[in-house]
């Protein structure tokens, strides 16, 4: 098989090997390590040039190019829809290696992440940490639009827009309705200009 990560990914699959092994004792899985780009590379030269010759049985992708692969090359791979139950996987995670009904990867991992939250700021916005639990990606964006809105552009002003910064020049902070302005005609004239350079090209293309 090809793969990359000494550190994580070929150590999982010999971990994996071992496990197999304990019911199939002949096994034995040749892991070829390569960097992530020159897997994606050798497999598009191989496929695109129709031969099959030195190409693995089994091949790590990750998700943004598996998807890819199945729909230009939707006879390269093998099915393997009755090996294994799809409703043990999160459904996100079948869908790059899935086409038509067919699932022809198996997951292998969903990548750690951590969401950090300043609890400061949810309160604010009359939510606690308990609020971010098993919520979906709808009620994930109205909390952030309150915690924007109840914070006024926080954290650290991250959030805030060129319009509120504006208002905040000229009404909020010690007023300064010069330096508002001027943030203004310096908007104005930005966008003028972007707009001229997008009709430009725009028009350079239909010509």
């Amino acid at each position: 098989m090809w793969t990359w990560d000494p550190n994580f990914n070929v150590k999982a699959m010999k971990i994996a090997e071992e496990f197999y092994k304990k019911e199939n004792p002949n096994f034995k899985l040749k892991i070829i390590e390569n960097a992530q780009k020159d897997v994606v590379q050798k497999l598009n030269t191989s496929l695109s040039s129709g031969t099959t010759k030195g190409l693995p049985n089994i091949v790590l992708i990750e998700d943004y190019s598996a998807q890819s692969f199945l729909k230009s090359y939707p006879d390269a791979f093998y099915d393997l829809s009755k090996y294994f139950k799809a409703e043990d996987f999160a459904e996100y995670k079948l869908a790059p290696t899935s086409l038509n009904g067919k699932h022809y990867g198996l997951p292998f991992d969903t990548g750690v992440a951590g969401l950090y939250v300043r609890t400061d700021y949810l309160q604010k916005a009359g939510y606690t940490v308990d609020d971010l639990q098993g919520l979906d990606w709808n009620k994930y964006i109205e909390i952030g639009k309150k915690v924007k809105q109840a914070t006024q552009g926080g954290p650290g002003n991250a959030t805030m827009t060129i319009s509120q910064y504006i208002y905040n020049l000229s009404f909020k902070y010690t007023p300064d309705f010069g330096y508002a302005a001027t943030v203004s005609y310096a908007i104005v004239i930005m966008i003028v200009f972007f707009s001229i350079i997008q009709f430009k090209v725009a028009g350079d293309k239909n010509g």
